[in-house]
């Protein structure tokens, strides 16, 4: 009898709480920290990191019918807390100009670190590397070098998405790919190499340029959208992303000893003496409260 009063008592106090849930899952969007665009060359190494675009696709007879490919990386790791599960990743790139109709545009993980240096062209041509650059044959010019020329990328897409000819944003994700590489990224940090983006390379003239980090117009630039659920919060005892009535539930269940799950006592520890009693519940209250 006693049990099932302290029951209902409990389950009275919290239950004009269950409204008020906290909400952890959460989103960032992230500019990326360095672009650039590899250059098919063979003779004089080129790039364009400063650049106000970048460039993906095969060029016309003008520029050699050469390749264009473009880099960008994302600071994951100080965006989003360690321990977080990424939930969805998408990536937003606008295209500024091209001259050539529809093509399947490919994302790609990046294999191996590379550089953005200060090289500037006013087009897609490319101005001669500087220090630090990436170009078609360098990961950092002018000593390191790609394994592959054109970059050293994962041969399976993370995402592909349609481009036309009009100007406007594109997005490639979410896939489960996407999500896989944000979730390294963020657990191992120096394995972030971004990922280059591979147009239309068989037809000539099939070039685009999309905005770079370095457009004019900021809400242009590349944009990775990320949805994730940080690591288990103060309260979330089943550890969902929320702080609600399955928890209170199941913290309930830890005081009256029917609920002898180790994980779910050890987070109902809520005021931090080693301890889940009695003296937890203000905090339990206090976090089913507090909503965004």
């Amino acid at each position: 009898m006693r049990g099932s009063r302290i029951t209902l008592l409990l389950m009275s106090w919290f239950e004009a709480l269950t409204l008020f849930g906290v909400v952890h899952a959460a989103e960032v969007t992230l500019t990326p920290v360095k672009d650039n665009t590899l250059i098919e060359s063979t003779d004089d190494p080129l790039s364009n990191a400063q650049g106000d675009g970048l460039y993906c696709g095969r060029t016309s007879s003008f520029a050699g019918f050469t390749l264009r490919r473009p880099v960008l990386a994302f600071d994951v790791a100080s965006a989003i807390p360690a321990g977080s599960v990424i939930q969805s990743a998408s990536l937003h790139l606008f295209l500024l100009r091209t001259q050539s109709v529809s093509d399947s545009h490919s994302l790609h993980r990046l294999l191996a670190d590379w550089g953005e240096g200060t090289s500037l062209s006013p087009g897609g041509g490319g101005a001669p590397a500087t220090p630090g650059d990436a170009t078609w044959l360098h990961r950092f010019f002018p000593n390191q070098m790609w394994t592959t020329p054109g970059g050293d990328f994962d041969s399976t897409p993370s995402a592909t998405s349609i481009v036309l000819n009009l100007q406007d944003t594109y997005t490639w994700g979410s896939t489960t790919r996407m999500v896989a590489d944000v979730q390294g990224w963020l657990d191992n940090p120096s394995g972030n190499f971004g990922w280059v983006l591979l147009g239309n390379e068989v037809n000539f003239q099939t070039a685009r340029k999309f905005a770079s980090r370095e457009y004019i117009t900021p809400a242009n630039r590349p944009r990775l959208q990320i949805m994730f659920t940080p690591p288990c919060g103060l309260g979330d005892i089943n550890c969902d992303g929320f702080v609600n009535e399955t928890d209170r539930d199941l913290f309930v269940g830890v005081l009256l000893g029917t609920n002898a799950d180790p994980l779910h006592l050890a987070r109902s520890d809520l005021n931090g003496d080693s301890l889940a009693n009695g003296r937890d519940i203000p905090d339990m209250v206090q976090l089913l409260l507090s909503g965004p």
